[in-house]
Parts: C-alpha cells; structure tokens; sequence
C-alpha cells in the first residue's frame, strides 16, 4: 500500500488508519490505529495493533462490510 490508508465508522465516532511498518522479519507487519477526534483537542489514540499483511487486509475488508468508508486522514 505504501501510505496511511484511513476508514471511519458509520457513526463517524472511531477512525482507523492502516499503515505499513517496518519488519523485524520477512514479512511486512502493518500497524492498524485506533482512535477519535474530540472538538478542540488532540485526537485521542486509543490502541494499535500490529498485523501481518494478510491479517491487516481481512481487518479492513470486515470493515469495509460493516459499513465503514473511506475518509482523508484524520491526524
């Protein structure tokens, strides 16, 4: 994927921004960020996992039927 990729809810509460990190290994782990915007503050980062690709992929198609979309980058 080479950059962030980045889904909100459908409620527009919690938004997810996919990204690829470095790998200790063979293969490529990506990062999955977990958080909210709050009006007037910082975001507030509430977790992040790190999946391999395969892992990363299923993640953002199970959003994806769940109805999240798509969205600019939120931070």
């Amino acid at each position: 994927m080479g950059t962030d990729h980045w889904l909100k809810d459908t409620q527009g509460y919690w938004v997810e921004r996919f990204r690829e990190m470095p790998g200790q290994s063979d293969l490529p782990a990506w990062a999955v960020d977990r958080g909210r915007l709050i009006q007037g503050q910082a975001p507030l980062l509430k977790s992040r996992r790190r999946l391999s690709k395969d892992s990363a992929r299923q993640l953002w198609q199970q959003r994806m039927l769940e109805g999240w979309q798509r969205c600019e980058p939120q931070w």
